[in-house]
């Protein structure tokens, strides 16, 4: 091999290697960019087990669901207000009772979901759910009435959501499921989790609970339970069996569904997967951006009756906008 050729040979091996340095960076910061602008804090929650039930004869271990017929007041240390959570007879957060038997002029929309659809940290009239029905029924669409069923429950990954439905949003007949999803639901798996923060309750201390409040972790149990689960557990053997959770749904609902959340690109390829292969399902991935939204969010992550009220007229509009809402004579 000649000197020019050993020097041209070197001189490729380098130029390889940074460019693979290159792009192994940009790789790292976009996933770092992705949680930060679309994650933002932990969006998990302690659970109160005397406001839940847990389910002895449940198809999945640990599945739990608020206790129905309770009015839960809710004031964390660090937040400034107490809001009140009023469960129905059916154990969902809502003012209202819904009738199995579907009135005949009822378009129905179930949403599912975690936290956000539940809806944290607002009173329940003040969550999603709640004031996209309001606002629907303020179109005052002819010889129609509309009602929006909120399964969402803090806590629950796709799982957890997905099973709900089953045994509790599918009786409804709903003519729509709004599906909103967050990226821990890919890999939270609640039902490892009972035994891991029982002990972790037990054995961190609420000095150092308030300690890492401090430093902005307002879940520390939560997180050190998570963090020990996806250590001892294959994470992505974790994500397949969320995914698989999307097609579950599709086994038990055939009608119009739409997914939406706020979810990072790695998440979302499987959610497209999922669209593409199921009939009358879309992707609403341009929710507004309630994180740089002044007063959007609290401080641990979770929306704020704003934020709330912005998805709510997010959905809206691309209900309205994509012809998913009746609302004329003819229909």
């Amino acid at each position: 091999m000649t000197l020019q050729s050993k020097k041209l040979t070197l001189f490729t091996v380098v130029l390889f290697e940074i460019i693979s340095v290159i792009l192994l960076c940009f790789f790292l910061f976009k996933n770092l960019y992705d949680k930060k602008n679309i994650l933002g804090a932990v969006h998990v929650v302690p659970i109160k087990k005397e406001n839940l039930i847990f389910s002895s004869d449940s198809e999945l271990s640990n599945f739990y669901e608020p206790q129905p017929n309770t009015n839960i007041q809710d004031k964390p240390s660090w937040f400034p207000d107490e809001v009140r959570y009023v469960i129905n007879s059916d154990g969902l957060n809502s003012l209202k009772e819904y009738d199995t038997n579907k009135p005949q002029d009822s378009f129905r929309i179930v949403t599912m979901g975690d936290s956000f659809t539940f809806g944290l940290l607002v009173n329940t009239e003040e969550n999603y759910s709640s004031i996209l029905e309001r606002s629907l029924n303020n179109l005052n669409c002819p010889k129609r009435h509309f009602e929006v069923i909120n399964l969402g429950v803090m806590g629950y990954d796709l799982l957890f959501a997905s099973y709900r439905f089953k045994i509790r949003g599918e009786k409804y007949q709903p003519d729509l499921v709004v599906w909103f999803i967050n990226d821990h639901n890919f890999h939270t798996m609640p039902q490892l989790f009972k035994k891991q923060m029982e002990e972790l309750e037990k054995s961190i201390s609420r000095e150092e609970k308030e300690e890492a409040r401090k430093k902005g972790n307002y879940h520390l149990v939560w997180n050190k339970a998570e963090a020990l689960i996806e250590n001892f557990y294959m994470e992505k053997s974790i994500i397949e069996q969320e995914h698989a959770a999307l097609y579950e749904l599709a086994r038990h609902y055939k009608g119009p569904l739409i997914l939406t959340g706020y979810v990072s690109s790695r998440f979302k390829s499987l959610m497209k997967l999922f669209v593409s292969n199921r009939p009358s399902t879309v992707l609403q991935d341009n929710l507004p951006d309630i994180y740089g939204n002044s007063g959007g969010v609290y401080a641990d992550g979770h929306p704020s009756t704003k934020g709330h009220e912005l998805i709510a007229s997010s959905l809206l509009t691309f209900l309205l906008t994509n012809n998913f809402i009746p609302c004329n004579t003819g229909q």
